[in-house]
């Protein structure tokens, strides 16, 4: 994402891992559902930000990898924040855009799934966002 090496002084530096996806490589299928848990173990100056730091790593990163028309299937919580109505709102400029809440697994938590497909990853918008 930019970044060609990590600070000595950063907390985590010995935690990063080598870049995993090859710069160019697309895929035609993004599956972004990571999660931060509450049994997972992390540094306190992680606490606060680490669901939003994870969210938006993995759709810049598969946003970026998406190969033009592919399709994104990203989780989401609760549909009525700021960040979700911009996340929908930015994604239905280039693509076609659906809700999907499965009944069984997702009845009483607010997740929801997010498929975009016709996903134009190359669009203005798009560039933007990955960007931004």
């Amino acid at each position: 994402m930019g970044v060609i090496s990590i600070p000595k002084e950063h907390p985590d530096c010995e935690n990063f891992l080598p870049r995993a996806l090859q710069l160019g490589e697309t895929y035609d299928l993004v599956i972004c559902d990571g999660q931060v848990l509450r049994t997972h173990a992390r540094a306190k100056y992680r606490e606060a930000d680490e669901a939003t730091r994870l969210a938006v790593t993995q759709l810049a990163l598969g946003l970026e990898n998406l190969t033009p028309g592919g399709t994104m299937v990203v989780l989401l919580h609760k549909v009525e924040p700021w960040n979700t109505i911009r996340l929908l709102s930015k994604f239905k400029q280039c693509a076609s855009v659906n809700l999907f809440k499965p009944t069984r697994a997702h009845a009483k938590r607010s997740s929801f799934y997010m498929v975009a497909t016709q996903v134009e990853s190359r669009c203005p918008q798009a560039v933007e966002a990955i960007a931004e």
